[in-house]
């Protein structure tokens, strides 16, 4: 049987800030929420790393609390069957698997649904919005990029607004020299989305003629999260901003 996990009450990290040290262990276990809708139930913090850990035990694993935009008491959550999740919050039986799910990890019941819906979509954009922008700054600050250089900072925009181009950027850009590297492709192992990013990035920045670079090939393989980040590095790189 299908069962959805209710939360009554989210405490939000840009209100109350995150969960206190001394609260964690067995009898005092955590769901957090990040920013890409997963949810996790976490047992410790390491502070050192600035990062939770859960399935403490069984393998483990980390979440980077700059991901955590809220979380709650596992005492605090319930389980309901499907059919009375229906029922009870009169969620449309034609919804999407995709928006149940996000039904399921963020309902709480102390405010209408769908005020609790935009609280949480716009907290998730503005967690994004911010964490792109420190990256990015991060980047030109490597670089010590020249304001005017709209190259570098189309290049940059690109890189630091995905996480995974952004955890990999010193195989594709040198900073020492201030150009890029050509080669990562034959050197690091892309997904096929992240690999377009890469080559219009070098592509905006000095019109490399890289294979597949074109705008059909490029965009047409991208999710819409990353057509947004590609489209707003063209205008950047164009002064169109």
């Amino acid at each position: 049987m299908d069962m959805f996990l209710i939360v009554p009450n989210w405490h939000w990290v840009d209100e109350v800030g995150l969960p206190k040290e001394e609260k964690f262990g067995f009898n005092y276990s955590f769901f957090i929420l990040t920013d890409n809708y997963s949810l996790v139930e976490v047992y410790g913090y390491d502070e050192d790393n600035k990062s939770f850990y859960h399935n403490f035990g069984l393998g483990g694993g980390v979440v980077d609390e700059e991901s955590v935009i809220a979380w709650a008491y596992f005492s605090d959550t319930s389980l309901i069957d499907k059919d009375t999740f229906y029922e009870r919050y009169g969620v449309s039986r034609d919804i999407t698997l995709e928006d149940l799910k996000k039904y399921d990890l963020i309902y709480r019941s102390d405010i209408e649904k769908e005020n609790f819906l935009n609280r949480f979509l716009n907290s998730n954009k503005q967690a994004k919005i911010e964490r792109h922008n420190s990256r990015f700054k991060t980047l030109l600050e490597r670089d010590n990029t020249n304001d005017g250089d709209s190259e570098r900072k189309a290049l940059f925009w690109l890189l630091s607004g995905n996480l995974d181009l952004y955890e990999k950027v010193d195989y594709i850009y040198d900073f020492e020299d201030n150009m890029i590297k050509t080669e990562c492709f034959e050197k690091v192992d892309f997904s096929s989305g992240a690999r377009s990013l890469v080559r219009l990035a070098f592509n905006l920045y000095n019109s490399s003629n890289i294979e597949n670079a074109d705008v059909m090939s490029v965009l047409s393989s991208l999710d819409s999260d990353n057509f947004e980040l590609a489209m707003q590095s063209i205008r950047i790189r164009f002064n169109r901003v």
